[in-house]
């Protein structure tokens, strides 16, 4: 037993049994670590709410990512597991288009951060199979940008068919 400052007793942590028990708990600690060193500084990046984004981002990094403008290679990752890759191309006027035929708008909501909506129609042999509405919050960090958002898709007679959430990850192309 151990005794905390509060003066709480506590039990001792016993050390892992077996052979190999310290070899494997190593490891996963050596994992988690590592996982924790990746995503923890990317937590508050990755969010929705600008205002915590911004305040968790240090204000060099959002000053050297203030704009979005130009081409970005994305990997857009859906809440059911589908992978999107595309290049997205955010323009000095506002617009916005991808190498998917997608076209649409983007607008800053923040020092090194903003939105994003584009619109895919995607045809096969000519003619409109479905309609994919993308809307996204971003913010910019380290030279990227992840963001946070849905892709609502309608069928070519205009019926809503679901949303997906989507997280992408945006690198200059």
């Amino acid at each position: 037993m151990r005794t905390s400052r509060t003066g709480t007793r506590a039990a001792a942590a016993s050390p892992p049994t077996g052979a190999g028990a310290w070899t494997t708990a190593g490891r996963l600690g050596t994992v988690a670590l590592a996982v924790a060193l990746v995503v923890a500084p990317l937590a508050g990046v990755a969010s929705a709410h600008t205002e915590r984004t911004a305040a968790t981002v240090p204000a060099a990094v959002r000053a050297a990512d203030a704009s979005p403008v130009g081409p970005w290679k994305l990997k857009a990752t859906g809440d059911d597991g589908n992978v999107i890759e595309t290049v997205t191309t955010f323009h000095a006027d506002g617009t916005a288009g991808n190498n998917k035929g997608g076209t649409g708008t983007w607008t800053a909501t923040g020092r090194g951060t903003f939105s994003y909506q584009i619109t895919e129609l995607i045809h096969e042999g000519g003619q409109l199979v479905l309609r994919i509405e993308i809307e996204q919050e971003a913010a910019l960090a380290c030279g990227g940008f992840i963001s946070e958002g849905t892709a609502r898709s309608y069928d070519a007679s205009g019926a809503f068919l679901g949303t997906t959430l989507v997280t992408a990850v945006g690198t200059r192309a």
